[in-house]
């Protein structure tokens, strides 16, 4: 019994730290979409120069607003529908959320 306890223990730590790379992996894609195609109005590093939104502030539960203005567009931000495929805005999500400010 301690045998298998301490297996399924093994193998949960194992799928946390692949979970983890891949987060990880995710997190890097995202911050090079973010380099890419976002940088240029909401800032370097997620700094925003104060003349767009501050992506910073982003919630939790605000993903499916920033998949709405990320694919359909928002006041001066052009849609990316088309230009950035599903894996892509949910890297650049997880990159934003990453460096979120709560």
């Amino acid at each position: 019994m301690r045998y298998l306890a301490g297996r399924v223990c093994f193998l949960a730590l194992v799928a946390v730290f692949a979970n983890s790379q891949v987060m990880a992996s995710s997190v890097e894609e995202g911050q090079a979409v973010y380099n890419e195609h976002c940088a240029s109005c909401h800032g370097d590093g997620l700094r925003n120069p104060g003349s767009s939104f501050d992506l910073k502030q982003l919630k939790l539960g605000d993903n499916v607003r920033f998949i709405r203005s990320v694919l359909g567009g928002k006041n001066q931000m052009p849609p990316w529908k088309g230009v950035l495929d599903e894996s892509q805005i949910e890297s650049l999500w997880l990159y934003i959320r990453e460096n979120a400010d709560d």
